[in-house]
């Protein structure tokens, strides 16, 4: 008997997203592009809008910039943990940047 697919679907999907962001950093391929922003949209925006209060704009906002760094900043991914953890700190960091430039704006002097 041959061993379900669904017992390695999570290394297969970590194996296919780190060839995918190859793809993505040495040719700009979209189609690697859009898998891989299909595959993570919805957890992504899903994180984001629970650090971020429900504020459905401002979640857009940086799921979209998270995105864009997954497009031009493809290069910049090591290869040492999964391209989703790797997009998940992009995600955090942005919140982060965020979260600390409200605070700032709004301290009284």
């Amino acid at each position: 008997t041959e061993p379900s697919p669904m017992c390695n679907a999570p290394e297969t999907t970590a194996a296919n997203d780190r060839d995918l962001i190859r793809r993505i950093a040495r040719e700009r391929d979209c189609p690697a592009f859009d898998t891989l922003a299909d595959r993570y949209r919805e957890p992504l925006r899903r994180f984001l809008l629970s650090r971020l209060d429900s504020d459905a704009a401002l979640t857009e906002d940086l799921l979209q910039e998270t995105l864009l760094r997954l497009w031009t900043r493809a290069d910049s991914y090591d290869g040492r943990g999964p391209v989703k953890a790797w997009l998940f700190r992009i995600a955090v960091h942005l919140a982060q940047n965020q979260r600390r430039a409200a605070r700032s704006c709004c301290r009284p002097s």
